[in-house]
């Protein structure tokens, strides 16, 4: 029987790769700021001078949807979601959830 700590560990590999929706890390956290693509889950992996660790994973920011949201691990002396826009970057793992419409958009029959 897999342990919590392991099924958790197969849930986060199975997310590499995949189109995520990111959200508010600083006041309402409801609030979708960018759509992003999960690059690394390394947890010894360098983004933006910091290590990722177990809280947080690699993704590139595909579209800001909230310019002037925070993001929680500057990248040099950028601090807002507008001036990462199409970079890589740290987000926490609690503050993103896969995009479900992206998939059902890949899994459509391809005309022609």
């Amino acid at each position: 029987m897999a342990t919590s700590k392991e099924v958790a560990i197969t849930q986060k590999n199975q997310q590499k790769g995949k189109d995520v929706i990111l959200y508010n890390v600083y006041r309402d956290h409801s609030i979708p700021v960018a759509k992003a693509t999960i690059l690394s889950i390394d947890r010894r992996k360098v983004v933006g001078g910091q290590e990722l660790g177990s809280e947080y994973c690699e993704v590139a920011m595909n579209y800001v949807i909230k310019r002037d949201a925070i993001i929680p691990r500057g990248v040099g002396n950028m601090t807002t979601m507008g001036q990462v826009q199409g970079r890589c970057i740290a987000w926490p793992y609690k503050h993103l959830e896969v995009d479900k419409s992206m998939e059902k958009a890949g899994m459509r029959p391809q005309a022609g």
